[in-house]
């Protein structure tokens, strides 16, 4: 059975693009395991090496770009996403119609989603506007 490593860098909160990545795996016959590493999103962290020779592929979700370049995969391919790690990396078309897996975060008794996209405002700090434009 091919299986797929999904990597939490540093997530406060369930990450919806990992579940949406967990629920296309598994519908396609993949076994699905996460891996959070909870780091900060503030420095200093150290660098964190993932034995990932058992995987088909690793894929890596990083939000805080602090962390961007920490996490090294060995053994597997790997894809690297979020904010965190690149403005212009999304989720294929197909992976983000996907209905989230809330199975990958037990604890997580609630539901996440969007209710708009985008934002109208420009603080220094936030990536939003860039990454998603508008208010729609």
């Amino acid at each position: 059975m091919k299986k797929i490593l999904l990597v939490d860098t540093d997530s406060k909160i369930p990450n919806i693009a990992l579940m949406k990545l967990a629920a296309m795996y598994k519908n396609t016959g993949y076994k699905v395991k996460l891996l959070r590493l909870k780091m900060h999103y503030y420095p200093p962290n150290k660098a964190k090496i993932i034995l990932a020779h058992d995987y088909s592929l690793t894929c890596v979700s990083t939000v805080f770009t602090p962390n961007k370049g920490l996490v090294k995969v060995i053994g597997s391919p790997v894809v690297m996403g979020g904010t965190g790690e690149s403005l212009s990396v999304t989720l294929p078309k197909l992976v983000e119609k996907q209905k989230p897996d809330y199975s990958i975060y037990p604890e997580c008794d609630y539901s996440i989603g969007f209710i708009s996209r985008g934002c109208p405002n420009k603080c220094s700090f936030c990536f939003v506007p860039e990454k998603e434009g508008k208010l729609r």
